[in-house]
């Protein structure tokens, strides 16, 4: 039987806007494109389970 990842404890984190770090599509030159940064949750610990422990 296969093991689950269940987070057991997250985290909010804000990311920061980054000004021209991916290169430029193709056909667009050499304009480099920028990433918006935005907020999200991380995960900061999670365990090993079965799936049936995993559903609860």
């Amino acid at each position: 039987m296969p093991s689950v990842l269940v987070p057991v404890q997250t985290r909010a984190v804000t990311y920061p806007r980054r000004e021209k770090i991916y290169p430029p599509l193709p056909g667009q030159g050499e304009r480099r494109r920028d990433d918006p940064g935005g907020a999200g949750f991380e995960t900061v610990r999670e365990r090993r389970c079965c799936p049936a422990c995993a559903r609860q």
